[in-house]
């Protein structure tokens, strides 16, 4: 069958996400540079509470609208459920199980929510608004961390910006950091697809750029700077366009990190400020990831046992700074201690295929591409981060496996049933004889 004629029956046949399923998503996408400071106080994030409203949501309109029908789960979504069983399993040989089932429970959560959202079809409508709401977001989040360390509010006793509501309610700089990759992207994708000046746009890129290079996250940084090459090699521009995007992107961080930023945060930036600190303290902590790989290769400690595990013999070991009971600070080395090759495996896997999901989807090209782009530099900055437990982490696995179709009634549709019917014809052999 032909395949644009077999995505219009199942158009048909699966109507995508209603009104109130698509609003609620939109908002949830949007307030996740929020996180960590939205919360209910005593029952945690106000994210957390809106993401299960919003799996009942979709569920229930499936049930409804879409009669109970759903989308077949691609292999990413198989793959990472491969990996959350596998992490399941893992609490059978845990050094420490309670640790185990604590970490479990939020990345179950997020992957119940994955599966729930990957499985509707949505519209083009809707991306077309979350794409917007995203850049949004992360514009206000990013502008009220610049104006909070203006007026002199940072992180703990550090020079580092990040979202302050109080002494007790403010998000990690890395994490807070790396949630803005997404919006970022957006924003760079409405400058480079569009055919006059988009003054928002760079409105936009400025301000998020300034406040991810104020929270003084190394990782966050080299995840923009990875998703920036991806943006540009992307698009279908000439070799010399896209060198010119490049560097300006990185000009721009240059000036902005020489000039703007506080000399004290700007050391954080020089290669002697990472070699001298191990990278924050983060090499003496993969070296411990890699002693205990070597002595549990096959299955690991355990999921969610690396806090213990740098609390114990193994930490006496390693030679360098190590923070006694700190995590891994890398999706990489957290999986190889704690779930061994199997589990390292499953997760470059899921990775991977999610990539090459996004990688082949030509749905609309000014979505798939920044998202994307956005995927690098996330699993990039995921590499000096454990962002497995984390929502916007989640977020950009849902969007770049997302089934887009036309809405019946929409122009886009319209069109995509004048060209059905032109190819149906032509199989018919009324065409072309």
């Amino acid at each position: 069958m032909n395949r644009s004629l077999d995505g219009w029956q199942h158009s048909v046949l699966d109507p995508t996400a209603g009104r109130p399923a698509e609003i609620l998503f939109i908002l949830w996408s949007a307030i996740l540079p929020f996180d960590n400071v939205l919360t209910v106080q005593g029952f945690g994030t106000v994210a957390k509470y809106l993401g299960m409203i919003v799996a009942i949501t979709i569920i229930i309109d499936r049930l409804t609208r879409g009669k109970g029908r759903i989308k077949k789960p691609g292999l990413a979504a198989i793959a990472w459920g491969g990996f959350i069983a596998f992490a399941t399993v893992s609490v059978l040989w845990s050094i420490e199980p309670s640790k185990t089932l604590t970490n479990l429970s939020t990345i179950v959560e997020l992957y119940i929510l994955y599966l729930v959202v990957v499985l509707c079809p949505w519209s083009v409508r809707t991306i077309k608004h979350l794409q917007r709401a995203i850049m949004a977001g992360g514009c206000i989040a990013a502008a009220l961390s610049i104006y909070s360390f203006f007026m002199g509010e940072t992180f703990l006793t550090t020079t580092r910006a990040t979202l302050v509501i109080n002494e007790s309610s403010m998000a990690d700089p890395n994490h807070f950091a790396a949630s803005l990759i997404l919006p970022l992207l957006f924003a760079l994708e409405e400058v480079v697809a569009s055919k006059r000046a988009n003054y928002f746009g760079y409105l936009a890129i400025g301000i998020i750029t300034f406040a991810i290079i104020l929270t003084g996250s190394r990782g966050a940084l080299l995840g923009i700077i990875c998703a920036t090459c991806v943006l540009m090699f992307r698009e279908s521009r000439s070799v010399a366009k896209r060198s010119v995007g490049i560097v300006t992107i990185v000009f721009v961080i240059l000036f902005l990190v020489s000039n703007l930023v506080p000399e004290g945060l700007a050391q954080r930036y020089t290669l002697e400020s990472i070699l001298t600190s191990e990278g924050s303290h983060r090499l003496p902590l993969w070296r411990l990831a890699f002693l205990a790989f070597k002595q549990k290769p096959l299955l690991g400690w355990g999921y969610g046992t690396f806090a213990f595990l740098s609390t114990g013999q193994l930490a006496a070991e390693v030679s360098g700074y190590l923070k006694v009971g700190a995590v891994a600070h890398s999706i990489y080395f957290q999986s190889l201690s704690e779930l061994g090759i199997l589990g390292f495996g499953l997760l470059i896997s899921s990775l991977a295929f999610s990539f090459l999901h996004g990688q082949k989807n030509k749905t609309n090209s000014s979505f798939f591409t920044p998202v994307c782009a956005a995927y690098v530099g996330i699993a990039a900055t995921s590499g000096t981060l454990g962002t497995l437990n984390y929502k916007y982490f989640w977020l950009v696995q849902m969007l770049i496996v997302l089934t887009v179709y036309p809405v019946q009634g929409s122009s886009s549709w319209r069109g995509e049933r004048y060209h059905l019917s032109y190819n149906t014809s032509l199989t018919n052999g009324k065409h072309g004889q």
